[in-house]
């Protein structure tokens, strides 16, 4: 399943212009899971939120990232 969801995200980075934020709903064997994508350039980086908080607990330094590295940046929340 993951390597499915990451796949998903990879296809989905490819049409997001620069800097843009992508909100969107990924279909990932049969469980939507929300994901925030911040398209970048390089290796991208993948955050993973544990202890029952979701992918917004990483907002903030999400957009601290998105200006000083510019990699691609990829949140979601667990199903």
């Amino acid at each position: 399943m993951k390597k499915v969801s990451f796949l998903l995200c990879f296809l989905i980075i490819s049409f997001v212009g620069q800097s843009q934020v992508l909100d969107t709903l990924i279909d990932v064997g049969g469980h939507r899971l929300h994901f925030n994508i911040t398209k970048g350039e390089g290796v991208p980086i993948l955050f993973e939120s544990g202890g029952g908080d979701n992918g917004s607990i990483w907002n903030d330094l999400r957009k601290n990232l998105k200006d000083s590295i510019g990699t691609t940046l990829i949140t979601y929340d667990r199903a």
